[in-house]
This record gives structure tokens, sequence and C-alpha cells, in this order.
């Protein structure tokens, strides 16, 4: 399966450029790609408020429930290297949240930059599975 992640910059550029191998999506409730993306499907990378740039393929998953501000912190020590990014500055996308999904990925290629439809995607939403594929949303 195709998926689309919604990213700031910093996050992107440290995923263009090597430095994250690992991308992370924290919540409260069980929502994708929690239980949703798989080894073998591929991501999709947007620029927030942009086009998308950039895809890699999904190594492996890896996910977390039933969270707290412990555990949550001994997930964020033991992979913030590989996230791209100090604990410090990871700690607000884990605060309060129950479900951690960490998706290894393998080496990240640039695309020429391309526009989707965003219909269909919930307003401020920062993942979308897509089950027809990339075709089925690039304009």
């Amino acid at each position: 399966m195709d998926h689309i992640a919604i990213m700031h910059d910093g996050p992107l550029d440290a995923l263009l450029d090597g430095r994250k191998t690992i991308e992370s999506r924290w919540s409260v409730r069980r929502s994708a790609p929690y239980g949703r993306v798989h080894s073998g499907d591929t991501i999709y990378f947007k620029r927030s408020g942009g086009l998308v740039e950039a895809y890699a393929p999904v190594r492996d998953v890896v996910t977390f429930d039933n969270l707290n501000e412990v555990s949550a912190e001994r997930v964020l020590r033991q992979h913030y290297q590989k996230l791209g990014a100090s604990v410090a500055s990871l700690r607000d996308y884990a605060q309060g949240k129950k479900y951690c999904t960490l998706i290894f990925l393998e080496k990240a290629h640039k695309t020429t930059p391309f526009a989707i439809d965003r219909a269909g995607f919930a307003a401020a939403a920062g993942w979308r599975c897509l089950e027809r594929g990339i075709a089925s949303v690039r304009k």
C-alpha cells in the first residue's frame, strides 16, 4: 500500500539528507498509520503546505500502545538519532500520547515534486493511506 505523510521542513530535510531513517507518528487514539503501514509499503512525503517531494520504501514497523511518560521517554531515547532530532524536541510530539508507530525506512529518494488531490484528506491530517496507490491522488 502507498501512504502520504505530511512533514514540516526540518524533518523532511533530515530525511532527504539521510540523518532521519525512522519516521514516527504519535497519537492519543489508534489512528493511521498505527496498524495500517507494513514492511514493503511505500511512503510519499509531502512538505507541509507544499508538494510531494520524496518517497521511501518501508523496511520494518514497530508499534507501541498504552504508553506513559516513562515508556515514551524510553522509546525516544532508544531511537532519537535515527529520528533525526533531539530527545527534547521529540518530547512535545510524544507528550500525552498513548500510541506510537515507528516506521523504519529504506533510503529516501527525491522525486519530481507533484501536487495531490486533497479530496478525502481530513483537515489537519498528517497521514493518509492510499489503498488505490499514489496514482489515485496524483495531480
